[in-house]
């Protein structure tokens, strides 16, 4: 209805003003997926922080809640859907259903992937001869869990910059929405926390333990090293969900697979069935045109017959 009106509504005396509210409706649909894909994301990857770390006695900090629910999810979820619409507009339409099978299929590998990536982290940290895993003990000496275990702040550091990295990956840029580096606000606040989170997982935890309740009490060498390996596990993260989210999940040829996989073979859309019968010459031209026009009846205006049009196709094709 607003596509109709918006002609009469324009102070533009065009159509133009149709392409326009097309690109914005678009933008507008995107942005709503990707806030509440990011939403989920950064549940699942906290949720799942916490699991890990409950079930070997530990947990996270409150200053480690702040750090990624204040500090990073809050201003981040607020300012990733400023971006404005891409200056074209596609032929391709953006989905239509948030419980798509497209966006169930992605946001099931997004869970596994931070499901994966965070078990990978954590075995890396059992796998180091210097590790010393929180006991029974130590739990019931503290009443209630260990905040500053070595699980703890491994973990921390991978959920915090798996919060941060999925921001930066949902936040696609074309077909219906303009590039990242376009909104202004998202990458002054990336250009704070993206080196933050760095330093939190390189820096040495001496002085700032008390801080953030972390702990890595190992030898410089191996502690350096391991650092080094908890950052490589984030940017092989970075990258491969980076991939992922620009190529895959938003290309047509994984909505043609997913096409396939379902069996459906006809649109369910009353009006793509139209367009199915129409044929590839729509909308018409010339002699066509002429003859799918019934002759007007006196005191009314000629129209297009959208069933003629089919039929006018298919002669001429003969």
């Amino acid at each position: 209805e607003a596509s109709v009106a918006s002609p009469f509504t324009s102070k533009v005396p065009n159509i133009t003003c149709v392409v326009k509210l097309l690109r914005e409706g678009r933008a507008s649909i995107s942005t709503s997926f990707m806030t509440f894909h990011y939403m989920a994301v950064y549940s699942i990857a906290e949720f799942t922080t916490v699991a890990i770390l409950y079930y070997f006695y530990s947990g996270l900090s409150q200053n480690e809640y702040l750090w990624i629910d204040l500090l990073i999810i809050l201003p981040l979820s607020y300012i990733m859907g400023i971006n404005g619409p891409y200056y074209k507009l596609v032929k391709r339409r953006p989905p239509g259903r948030l419980a798509g099978p497209d966006g169930i299929i992605a946001m099931a590998v997004r869970i596994i992937g931070i499901v994966l990536f965070q078990i990978v982290g954590f075995l890396y940290l059992q796998s180091r001869e210097w590790y010393v895993p929180v006991s029974f003990a130590d739990q019931v000496y503290n009443e209630y869990y260990v905040q500053n275990s070595q699980a703890n702040t491994v973990l921390f550091c991978i959920a915090s910059s798996q919060v941060l990295t999925m921001a930066i990956n949902l936040a696609v840029g074309p077909p219906y929405r303009s590039r990242l580096y376009h909104n202004i606000p998202m990458m002054v606040c990336l250009a704070v926390l993206v080196p933050c989170n760095i330093y939190i997982i390189l820096a040495p935890y001496n002085w700032y333990q008390k801080i953030w309740d972390v702990v890595l009490e190992v030898r410089p060498i191996d502690s350096l090293l391991f650092r080094v390996g908890i950052l490589l596990i984030v940017t092989v993260y970075f990258f491969l969900f980076y991939l992922l989210e620009g190529f895959v999940f938003n290309s047509k040829w994984f909505h043609n697979v997913v096409k396939v996989l379902r069996c459906k073979r006809q649109p369910n859309n009353p009006y793509k069935k139209i367009l199915t019968e129409l044929g590839p010459m729509w909308p018409l031209e010339g002699q066509h045109l002429a003859r799918a026009v019934t002759p007007p009846v006196r005191g009314q205006h000629s129209f297009i017959n959208p069933l003629s049009v089919g039929k006018v196709y298919k002669e001429s094709t003969i």
